[in-house]
């Protein structure tokens, strides 16, 4: 049962060795709401989108406890139970009182979870894939890196950078060079832009193959040289989908669904990649339906035809997220990857710009 918190959170947390997934405060809900299993537990700041968050994790079957940490008198809503949640104000009830209740609660949870015998274990995991569960053994993670090293497999990074005032997805490849007891050292990177624009403390995502599925993880950068740049080792790893790419603002990309017995509805498109596209519409698709899309690529001009379906949903400010798995014709698909490989170095050219 991992416990996803952030740094500065951390201290919150008095039992040792627990498995925790720490991230930046402003990575650690989208991380949450797309890497954790339902079991797991959070630890993280309220903002003013708690509710939009708890909503979201209640709709993926999240049934571990999330602690809301509150340092200020805010708090919109405070009887979370339904969300299985709880707010916990520092400022009103002091760090030692906060720490003793997430101290019982993360008790109580862990022990419930060790309580689940694997048969209860299936029945609750039973609507996902057995590859959506994180590994977390040290020993099976050190052994995937190892062949990824040894193979000289290329490793894909990717980090946030703005463009426009919007934040877009920068990726690249890179190789394995070597891997120490807490560091993983990166390089031969193919775009020296990238190289030059990570820092140290920057978050990154790491994908690479193993055993034809494509893992991945998040790394912090520890150090960096002119030709290397040094990360801390995943503490765990999950099975990865493809990689989607934002859309230019200036060129966006336009997609048109078709939904039975309604005229045809355009939609924003806010990512890409050869299987999958995400957008948002202001229409209730449910999940797992299938729609006709059409997709108009900006760059190489293309139009795609192809069915979609609706795989992932969330309520947005904007209106609803979707992400849609979709299955083009293999010269269409070429297609969306030629514009996916044109807008990566659209992105690189950015930085280098910079």
């Amino acid at each position: 049962m991992p416990i996803w918190t952030t740094p500065e959170l951390n201290e919150l947390l008095t039992i040792k060795e627990l498995p925790l997934r720490l991230l930046p405060p402003k990575q650690i809900k989208a991380a949450f709401l797309a890497e954790a299993a339902p079991g797991d537990m959070a630890v993280i700041n309220i903002d003013d989108d708690y509710l939009e968050f708890l909503v979201a994790a209640k709709e993926r079957s999240m049934s571990g406890p999330i602690i809301l940490i509150s340092p200020e008198p805010t708090i919109v809503e405070s009887d979370l139970h339904r969300y299985h949640a709880l707010v916990l104000d520092l400022k009103k009830m002091g760090t030692v009182a906060v720490k003793n209740i997430v101290h019982v609660i993360v008790n109580l949870a862990m022990q419930q979870a060790n309580a689940l015998n694997p048969d209860m274990q299936t029945v609750c995991m039973a609507s996902e894939r057995a590859e959506d569960h994180p590994i977390e053994d040290r020993a099976a993670i050190r052994e995937r890196l190892r062949f990824a090293q040894k193979n000289e497999i290329p490793a894909m990074i990717a980090f946030e950078t703005m463009e426009n005032g919007e934040p877009v997805k920068v990726r690249g490849l890179c190789s394995i060079r070597e891997m120490t007891e807490d560091s993983l050292v990166f390089h031969k990177f193919k775009q020296s832009t990238l190289l030059k624009a990570m820092k140290k403390g920057l978050s990154i995502q790491l994908y690479f193959t193993y055993k034809q599925k494509n893992h991945g993880s998040t790394v912090t950068i520890q150090s960096t040289t002119d030709k290397d740049v040094i990360t801390s080792v995943p503490t765990h790893l999950f099975i990865a989908r493809e990689l989607r790419i934002q859309p230019s603002q200036s060129k966006p990309i336009g997609l048109y669904v078709l939904i039975p017995n309604e005229p045809t509805t355009i939609v924003q498109v806010t990512d890409i990649s050869p299987r999958g596209i995400g957008f948002v519409c202001m229409r209730d698709l449910p999940v797992d339906n299938v729609y006709g899309l059409t997709i108009m690529l900006p760059d190489p001009q293309a139009v795609v035809v192809t069915g979609g379906i609706i795989r992932f949903k969330k309520e947005s400010g904007q209106g609803i997220r979707y992400g849609a798995e979709i299955r083009p014709h293999p010269w269409d698909e070429e297609s969306i990857a030629r514009y996916v490989m044109n807008r990566e170095a659209e992105i690189i050219n950015l930085l280098r710009n910079r």
